[in-house]
């Protein structure tokens, strides 16, 4: 388990082990598979404040009992976790784009210092 602040890199805690892990856990979900995508996200390094191993752990247990809503949000926190790996440069361009364009308030404060404009805008990603 690792604690970060929100926005703050977890690149230096990562082992090769737990690429391979992330990815076998991107993998299995791509397959539907939720239960192996539960075991290999928690055989890496697990952030406790993330809830990913809770919301693969819940789908798991529900299996075929899972309501419509949660496996469309599942198929939306997959594409996320995939853009994030791959680090495709859309997620950064649709996180400024918000920032801009609804949260300007909050980021102006923080402009000038990139830590906290980094942790805003992972706040802003992670729950808008």
């Amino acid at each position: 388990m690792a604690t970060l602040r929100p926005g703050q890199s977890l690149d230096h805690l990562l082992t090769e082990d737990d690429h391979g892990s992330m990815q076998r856990a991107l993998d299995a979900e791509a397959r539907g598979e939720a239960r192996l995508a539960w075991e290999e996200h928690m055989s890496g390094l697990v952030v406790e404040e993330a809830l990913t191993h809770h919301r693969l752990f819940e789908l798991a247990n529900l299996g075929d009992e899972a309501p419509a809503w949660m496996c469309s949000r599942w198929a939306v926190d997959q594409a996320v976790r995939w853009m994030l790996m791959t680090e495709d440069p859309r997620c950064d361009d649709v996180v400024r784009t918000i920032l801009v364009a609804l949260h300007f308030s909050r980021i102006e404060p923080v402009l000038d210092d990139p830590t906290a404009l980094n942790e805003c805008g992972t706040a802003v990603a992670a729950s808008d």
